[in-house]
């Protein structure tokens, strides 16, 4: 292993330890281990299975993935109000033609087709049940399981971590909050974390 796929390596642990930490401290309150246990036994096998398919086809998913969680969970961070609320798959209406998902950064967002095709696939088990917002976040966590960014092969990867479920929709998706929590591909991690 050379130097370079080390530093990655090491790169990529510590940046899924701190979306992690983000997410846990976004939405902790009132989220549980396996919520839809009894509402929907087969949620989080069902978001798994759909999501092996697609990272079989195409490994390259995984990391669409994994950004979809980072940019639907850090609109409004460091105000611990919203985020993770799936507001990144709202398109843009007349009554609010300024989404979240409509931000230049989030424009270039992918994976959606994922999490469409769990989210059809858990509707024919239970209907309305499960919250989109939490199958972005448990899609982009069996992702990452899955996927070796480094080779782009699907395996075993060892990197995950528990996903709370119970989220909810929120209110709100406004382009100008992403644009004001959302960090610039220019930002570096004190810039973009003085408060922690």
């Amino acid at each position: 292993m050379t130097y370079k796929s080390r530093q990655l390596g090491s790169s990529l642990v510590f940046i899924l330890r701190l979306l992690g930490f983000m997410i846990l401290a976004i939405d902790a309150k009132g989220l549980k281990l396996h919520f839809y246990k009894h509402s929907c036994p087969q949620a989080e096998k069902i978001v798994k299975e759909v999501t092996v398919k697609y990272v079989m086809q195409n490994a390259t998913v995984s990391a669409p993935l994994l950004r979809l969680t980072f940019h639907d969970c850090f609109t409004n961070f460091l105000g611990l109000l919203q985020g993770c609320d799936a507001f990144v798959l709202l398109e843009p209406t007349k009554v609010n033609n300024a989404t979240e998902k409509t931000y230049p950064p989030n424009l270039t967002l992918g994976g959606f087709y994922v999490i469409y095709a769990i989210k059809s696939a858990l509707d024919e088990k239970c209907p309305g049940v499960v919250s989109c917002a939490d199958i972005i976040k448990l899609a982009g966590r069996d992702a990452v399981e899955l996927a070796n960014f480094e080779t782009q092969e699907v395996i075993a990867s060892g990197q995950s971590w528990k996903v709370l479920t119970r989220r909810r929709y929120g209110t709100i998706s406004l382009a100008s909050e992403a644009a004001i929590y959302l960090p610039s591909r220019y930002d570096n991690i004190t810039g973009t974390y003085p408060q922690i």
